[in-house]
């Protein structure tokens, strides 16, 4: 089955060349890595080391003191991490989710994310990042395939995201074929066949 992967530059990138193949699904993919072993605890350290670390003040006197740019720079680490925290909550209600349901679905932290070719513009247009590629690829066995419309708000409560959940991990087949946000989640063996942009 040929579908599509894009590609954000990461830690990742000797893999994805042409005519590649590798196995995805023993680790945590890149994202769960970043979002949640890494980012939060980058961000409250540099909000504790760089800001409010400052000889024995309060950290109350330690605002005060700021510069308007730390101020800045201040609210968008925290704004960043409450929103790593969102998304993390997300995705635990949907791991949660799935061993409910099919513990043999696919793991969005140890997947890799897929794509159709009727879907593929609307991910490149929304999948934030730089140096972005999208690869044709090849999975050996029938990928999960569901609705990034689907997925659960972060901001809502999180009995209403278990709800929203189940219906990501059991997408109606009519919804399936017209919404253009299709995503395939897939743990196996995957080949890169030809970089396409």
């Amino acid at each position: 089955m040929e579908l599509f992967h894009i590609h954000r530059s990461n830690g990742t990138d000797p893999l994805y060349k042409e005519n590649s193949e590798f196995t995805v699904g023993n680790d945590y993919n890149y994202f769960t890595k970043f979002a949640f072993m890494s980012a939060p605890n980058e961000i409250y350290y540099s909000v504790q080391e760089e800001f409010l670390d400052l000889q024995n003040l309060t950290k109350y006197e330690n605002l005060l003191r700021m510069s308007t740019k730390d101020m800045v720079q201040l609210s968008y680490d925290l704004q960043t991490y409450i929103h790593n925290q969102m998304v993390n909550t997300r995705e635990f209600v949907l791991e949660q989710a799935r061993l409910n349901i099919d513990k043999n679905l696919p793991s969005r932290q140890r997947c890799i994310w897929l794509t159709d070719e009727a879907s593929l513009d609307y991910w490149i247009h929304n999948i934030h990042g730089m140096n972005l590629k999208v690869f044709r690829v090849e999975v050996d066995k029938e990928p999960f395939k569901s609705l990034d419309s689907l997925l659960p708000d972060p901001n809502s409560p999180i009995e209403n995201m278990f709800i929203t959940a189940e219906a990501y991990w059991k997408p109606d087949s009519e919804l399936l074929k017209v919404d253009k946000s299709r995503e395939y989640l897939y743990e196996g063996k995957i080949r890169i066949r030809e970089r396409v942009k």
